[in-house]
């Protein structure tokens, strides 16, 4: 589970950082707050290759292992980086994970 979490983290910060820069706000809400407000620094409400770039770093220094655990986990030929193929499955694993974090999260909200 620790090794879905770090892939999930490394499409978020790959993934939501392009998407943050894009101007995309349809995905994770509360994660594009907090990456615009720890890593953009010219406050244009985007995230620039620079700051991006600071963000992917800060990740890494956070979780140096991080990219080793993923390929482990999606690399299935074994060839030391994703293909298309591969990316598309830990996509599909992390938007699984989120609808289920955002289920259980609802579910938690309907019980109060």
């Amino acid at each position: 589970m620790r090794t879905h979490l770090l892939a999930v983290a490394m499409l978020v910060v790959g993934g939501m950082a392009v998407s943050v820069s894009a101007g995309d706000k349809a995905r994770n809400p509360e994660l594009r707050k907090k990456l615009l407000e720890k890593f953009d620094k010219d406050g244009d409400g985007k995230l620039s290759e620079e700051e991006r770039a600071a963000a992917k770093a800060a990740f890494q220094e956070k979780h140096p292992d991080a990219k080793e655990k993923v390929l482990a986990h999606f690399d299935k030929d074994g060839d030391g980086k994703l293909s298309e193929e591969e990316r598309a499955a830990a996509k599909a694993a992390h938007e699984k994970h989120e609808g289920k974090r955002e289920h259980r999260k609802e579910k938690k909200d309907d019980a109060k």
